[in-house]
């Protein structure tokens, strides 16, 4: 059983339960089980990729915030467990090098032109028959008008100065482009459950790597 310092942030394993239910529940031939080698893309304060570890054979956290990644290993220690920083576009992994390939909460803080950059990045690094559990955002309320996101802007570059903590960014992707790219990443069997947070909806996106399988007819 692997060993943590500092508190246990329970909301990771939560969502690290659920996930593993719903895989289960759809018959998914990989699940987030022992044995696996897993990246968690945007670690954060790795609370997350704690709950990974503890399933996993082997767990790499990435995130591209130096703070966050001192942050985890100053909180979290395990033989199989290393946080490491990395840009978003620049992984320093091989192709194929992963069984899961696992991130949440992370694609809506990410501008969607880098963002669906790193989606495709990411796929590549699943092995196949690897599993990939990703979530996106499809719509931000604020965002869909232009006087909303005009308004939005102006409210930000008012409240900038003021601010210790940069605002978050809640950035909506185009589905269609997130479609196009799982597709010509050989991913043929996939499962979708929806979130909202605070109003902006999302989907995290379960799904096989297996390049052989057919597409329905």
């Amino acid at each position: 059983m692997a060993e943590f310092t500092g508190e246990r942030l329970i909301p990771g394993e939560v969502d690290i339960d659920l996930l593993n239910e719903h895989m289960a529940r759809y018959h998914f031939a990989v699940r987030l089980a022992r044995g696996k080698r897993v990246l968690d893309a945007g670690c954060g304060a790795g609370y997350g990729s704690a709950a990974l570890a503890e399933v996993a054979e082997r767990v790499t956290a990435i995130d591209i915030a130096q703070d966050a990644v001192d942050h985890a290993r100053g909180h979290y220690v395990a033989g199989n467990l290393a946080f490491e920083q990395a840009s978003c576009t620049a992984l320093p992994f091989a192709d194929g090098a992963f069984d899961l390939v696992h991130s949440y909460i992370v694609f809506q803080h990410v501008p969607a032109r880098r963002g669906l950059q790193l989606l495709e990045t990411l796929i590549g690094k699943l092995s196949e028959n690897g599993v990939g559990v990703l979530h996106v955002l499809y719509d931000n309320p604020d965002m869909n008008s232009r006087p909303g996101r005009w308004v939005k802007t102006v409210g930000r570059l008012l409240k900038r100065p003021f601010r210790r903590i940069p605002q978050m960014q809640m950035n909506a992707y185009p589905l269609n482009e997130v479609w196009r790219i799982i597709q010509a990443s050989g991913i043929r069997q996939i499962h979708v459950l929806p979130t909202d947070h605070g109003g902006c909806l999302g989907l995290v996106l379960c799904f096989r790597r297996a390049s052989n399988a057919a597409y329905l007819v």
